[in-house]
């Protein structure tokens, strides 16, 4: 009954029940495009903002597995233009503890605002451009998506492979998640996206995402690619 109120005319959102690996409930609710009335369905793929930061995890995870890397390692060994004062470990990175700072504090610094047209390497440049750290690492915890943000190209260049690739290739296919989009190009067309909104005064208006930023984020994905991810936690299929 709750969800009745995602109707016509309103944004919504899509649920998806999962118990021991069997859905019991997927349905969508309400309007994925207010312009052209496009409902919400299963097939609906969404942003998944910072839960990419799962996917990105696990790749650091598996490559330590792959000894490709090590979860102690100095992040310079792998970046070793990045300037900064204090050693950080890639376990810091993964649990915000590196003291590096915010991928969207740094774009504001350099002029930029919400809305605007972002790159990945637009961020990747100015993370690497860092002089120094926000604290000492380990000291404390701040959340920030500069960690992921270069976690992103040290898995690219720990594999020799483009992100978007090796994610593909070895997270995405073995799991059936067929329908999910790694965005690594701005402007890329994606079937069954779901548009953003916010409430303006009880109006309803765009939130514009023209992003191509991963490793804090992933991309786009279905509730029933989502159902699989989560699965994976109880069968660990892959990882």
């Amino acid at each position: 009954q709750a969800l009745a109120v995602y109707g016509a005319g309103s944004p919504g959102l899509a649920v998806v029940v999962v118990r021991d690996g069997r859905i019991l409930h997927a349905k969508g609710y309400g309007t994925a495009n207010l312009e052209h009335s496009v409902p919400i369905s299963t097939k609906t793929r969404f942003n998944m903002g910072s839960i990419g930061k799962q996917f990105t995890a696990m790749a650091v995870v598996m490559l330590a597995d792959q000894a490709k890397l090590s979860l102690d390692d100095d992040v310079r060994m792998h970046l070793p233009e990045l300037n900064v004062w204090k050693a950080v470990t890639l376990s810091q990175r993964l649990s915000h503890t590196s003291g590096s700072r915010d991928t969207w504090g740094l774009t504001g610094l350099a002029g930029r605002q919400a809305g605007d047209p972002m790159r990945y390497e637009t961020v990747r440049d100015l993370l690497l451009r860092q002089k120094g750290l926000g604290f000492e690492p380990g000291s404390k915890f701040e959340y920030s998506n500069g960690n992921y943000g270069l976690l992103a190209e040290i898995i690219s260049r720990a594999t020799d492979q483009p992100y978007r690739e090796w994610f593909e290739e070895n997270l995405l296919r073995p799991l059936g998640m067929t329908d999910t989009v790694v965005t690594d190009t701005l402007g890329e067309v994606i079937p069954n996206r779901a548009s953003s909104y916010e409430s303006e005064n009880g109006v309803w208006q765009e939130e514009v995402l023209q992003t191509s930023i991963y490793g804090s984020s992933l991309g786009y994905t279905p509730i029933g690619d989502l159902a699989l991810w989560l699965d994976n936690y109880r069968t660990a299929k892959v990882g």
